[in-house]
């Protein structure tokens, strides 16, 4: 939920040209939910992610594919910010809008952010993660749980 619910703020963290609506290689997760399955409020969000009851049901819900049938797993596309497609199979979730880079420091500084964001994520109850859909609390006071 947390991801979606800070879609727009972690965007401002990336470079113009790796948060384009228009880059079909890191597609907005928000957006794709919003086509494939109607779900426009963050409520309807949670409440899809609440329904999951497997590991495909989330990849579907997280990784629409971009046209036909979204019943089927493997038709998921890996092209979001946020690629559930392989948890099923390597139990990973690739993060995928940084830019590559082969400065140690980007690199560093981007690791250390996302491993904050994803504890914060796992430190809080889920009443504390639906709280989130008011909007009240930014990003930087959201990961400073961990920092």
């Amino acid at each position: 939920m947390a991801v979606l619910h800070y879609e727009e703020q972690i965007d401002d963290l990336h470079p113009p040209h790796r948060r384009r609506a228009d880059d079909p290689y890191i597609s907005s997760n928000t957006h794709g939910m919003k086509v494939a399955g109607g779900l426009r409020g963050a409520q309807d969000r949670l409440d899809a992610i609440l329904q999951c009851d497997t590991i495909p049901d989330l990849i579907r819900l997280f990784n629409p594919p971009r046209s036909g049938r979204n019943d089927d797993p493997a038709r998921a596309c890996r092209y979001y910010k946020y690629n559930f497609t392989s948890l099923s199979t390597l139990r990973t979730i690739e993060f995928r809008q940084p830019d590559g880079t082969f400065d140690p420091q980007k690199i560093k500084e981007t690791i250390v952010f996302y491993l904050t964001f994803v504890r914060s994520c796992l430190v809080r109850r889920l009443d504390e993660l639906r709280w989130l859909d008011n909007g009240s609390e930014p990003i930087h006071t959201f990961v400073k749980v961990i920092m």
